[in-house]
C-alpha cells in the first residue's frame, strides 16, 4: 500500500547559518539560552548544542523528583548498572540505577513490584532520550497487575474451573489435533516436525494473534471454532494452544478471563504450552493439561511411534501364551474323555454330549483367539505402513537421480561433438582461407566491404585485402583515358 505523505502545514522558515563557533562560546550562549526565551527562538543551534541545551533545562528542573510506578524487565548489566522500567497504565519511563546503589537496591526492584523512586530526569544525547537516575528506592507493594493477576485467580479458583474434577482426559490416539498459535515464528513449525517425528496426525491449524491488539478476541474465536468444528475428513480430538516465551506483559493475554471461561467451556480437551517451563498463566490452571514448552505439548498429545510398535509385539506375545495355559488343560482334558469315551461310549451317552459342548466351546476359544490375532496384525501392518513408503520413495528418488545423472552425460557428450563440427565448418568458411586461394577483398576508406562495380565507380580510392596485406588502388573503369 502506497503510503501517504503529508506537507507541514506551518514549516519553519529558512534561516542562514552563522558561522561556526568555538565550544566556549557556544557553552557561554547555551547558558545565557537557558533563561533568555528571544535568544532560543532567534538562534541556529547544532544537533550537539540543542542537545545540551535540552540537558541542561531537563536537569535543572527536574533535579530531584519522586515517581511512583511499576517495576518492569529489570535487568542487571555486566558493568554492574542496574537498568529498568517505571510503568502504569498509560506511560513508561526508562530508569537506572548505577553500579555504586544497584547492589542495595536489586532486591526491591523486582519485576511487578510498586516502588517509589527518587532521582532526578536527565537525558541521553547520543540517542534523544530521556531516563530517571535513581538514588533512593522504597517499596510501595505489589503491582496493579499482580494484584489484578491474584484477584482474578482467586474469582476463578471459588468457581471451580481449576478443578480437576472438570479437566477432560486426552485422547491416547487423537486421529487429528486442532493447532491455535501464531502463523510466524518457531512455535508452529517446531510443533509441526515434532508430530511427524512421533505419530503423523492431521493437523487442524487456526492462525491467530497471540500479543497485541485483537489477540483476546482471536483466540476466543478459535478455542470456540474448533470445539464445535466438524467434517467428513477432519474432525479435531484434541487442541493444542501455543505461544514462545515473552515478558510477563507479553503473556498477560493469557490471564484474561474470556480466555480462560473459553477454554472451560470447550467441548474438546486444551493443551496448553505457553511460554516457557517457568512461565504460568491462568490459561494453564484451566486447561485440561499443560505442557512447558510448545515441544512438549506435541509429545502430550500422541503416542510414540516406536514405542506403541513395541507394546503391541508385547500384546502379541502376551496373547499367545495366555492362549497357550488356557487351551492345553483343555485339550489334555479331550484327550482324556476321548479315551474314556472309546473304552466305554455306549455307557456314557452323558459325557458324550458334554464332550461335543466342550468341543464346541473350545472351538469358540479358537476363533476368538484367531481374530484377535488377526487384528492384532492388521494393527501392526498399519504401522508399518509409513516405513515402506518411505523406503519405496527412496528407492525411487535413486533411481530416477541416476537416470537423470546418465541423461545429462548424454547430452553433454553430444553437445560438445556438435560444437566441434560447428568449429571445423567455421574454420573451413573462413575469409582468410579464401584469400590465401587468391582471391582479394575491396574495401571503402571507412573500411566497408565493397559488393558491387557500381559503389566502387563511386568511390576515389579503394583499399585491396590479400591474404599477406593490403594495397591502395584507384578505380578505373575499362576503356577510359586515365591510367
Amino acid at each position: 500500500m502506497p503510503k501517504r505523505t503529508c506537507a507541514p502545514s506551518n514549516p519553519c522558515p529558512k534561516r542562514e547559518r552563522g558561522p561556526d563557533v568555538s565550544p566556549e562560546k557556544a557553552k557561554a550562549f547555551i547558558e545565557r539560552a537557558s533563561t533568555d526565551v528571544a535568544a532560543v527562538s532567534e538562534a541556529v543551534f547544532s544537533v550537539s548544542q540543542a542537545s545540551l541545551l535540552i540537558k541542561k533545562h531537563v536537569e535543572q528542573h527536574f533535579d530531584h523528583v519522586c515517581i511512583q510506578g511499576e517495576v518492569s524487565a529489570p535487568k542487571l548489566h555486566t558493568s554492574g548498572h542496574l537498568y529498568f522500567s517505571l510503568k502504569d497504565d498509560t506511560a513508561v519511563l526508562d530508569a537506572v540505577c548505577w553500579r555504586p546503589l544497584a547492589h542495595r537496591f536489586k532486591d526491591s526492584l523486582s519485576h511487578g513490584t510498586q516502588v517509589v523512586c527518587r532521582g532526578k530526569i536527565t537525558t541521553y544525547p547520543g540517542r534523544s532520550k530521556y531516563q530517571m537516575v535513581v538514588t533512593e528506592v522504597s517499596v510501595a507493594g505489589q503491582g496493579d497487575l499482580f494484584q489484578l493477576l491474584e484477584a482474578r485467580k482467586k474469582k476463578l479458583r471459588e468457581e471451580g474451573l481449576f478443578e480437576a474434577s472438570r479437566k477432560k482426559a486426552l485422547p491416547p490416539f487423537p486421529r487429528c489435533i486442532g493447532l491455535i498459535t501464531s502463523p510466524t515464528g518457531a512455535v508452529i513449525q517446531d510443533i509441526l516436525h515434532r508430530l511427524a517425528d512421533r505419530f503423523p496426525v492431521d493437523v487442524l491449524f487456526y492462525p491467530v494473534n497471540v500479543q497485541g491488539e485483537g489477540a483476546l478476541a482471536s483466540m476466543v474465536e478459535a478455542l470456540d471454532v474448533l470445539g464445535q468444528f466438524a467434517s467428513e475428513s477432519m474432525t479435531p480430538d484434541v487442541i493444542i494452544l501455543a505461544r514462545g516465551g515473552g515478558s510477563f506483559e507479553d503473556l498477560f493475554v493469557f490471564n484474561e478471563e474470556a480466555l480462560v471461561r473459553a477454554m472451560a467451556r470447550c467441548s474438546l480437551p486444551v493443551v496448553s504450552a505457553i511460554g516457557h517451563e517457568t512461565d504460568t498463566t491462568l490459561a494453564d490452571y484451566v486447561a485440561d493439561q499443560r505442557a512447558p514448552t510448545p515441544t512438549a505439548a506435541a509429545e502430550i498429545t500422541t503416542p510414540h511411534r516406536a514405542s506403541l510398535a513395541h507394546t503391541l509385539t508385547t500384546y502379541v506375545r502376551r496373547i499367545d501364551q495366555a492362549w497357550r495355559q488356557v487351551l492345553e488343560p483343555w485339550c489334555m482334558r479331550l484327550h482324556f474323555f476321548q479315551q474314556r469315551l472309546r473304552r466305554g461310549y455306549g455307557f456314557f451317552p452323558l459325557y458324550a454330549q458334554r464332550l461335543d459342548d466342550l468341543e464346541g466351546r473350545l472351538q469358540g476359544y479358537v476363533d476368538f483367539w484367531g481374530r484377535q490375532q488377526q487384528r492384532l496384525a492388521w494393527l501392526t501392518a498399519r504401522l508399518t505402513e509409513p516405513q515402506t513408503f518411505v523406503t519405496m520413495q527412496e528407492t525411487r528418488f535413486r533411481y530416477t537421480q541416476k537416470a537423470l545423472t546418465t541423461r545429462a552425460y548424454e547430452m553433454l557428450a553430444q553437445n560438445t561433438k556438435d560444437l566441434r563440427h560447428l568449429a571445423q565448418r567455421l574454420q573451413q568458411t573462413s575469409h582468410e582461407k579464401a584469400l590465401a586461394r587468391g582471391f582479394c577483398v575491396a574495401l571503402s576508406p571507412e573500411g566497408r566491404v565493397v559488393t558491387s562495380k557500381a559503389r566502387g565507380k563511386r568511390l576515389s580510392r579503394l583499399t585491396m585485402m590479400f591474404h599477406d596485406g593490403k594495397l591502395a588502388v584507384r578505380p578505373v573503369t575499362p576503356g577510359d583515358d586515365d591510367e
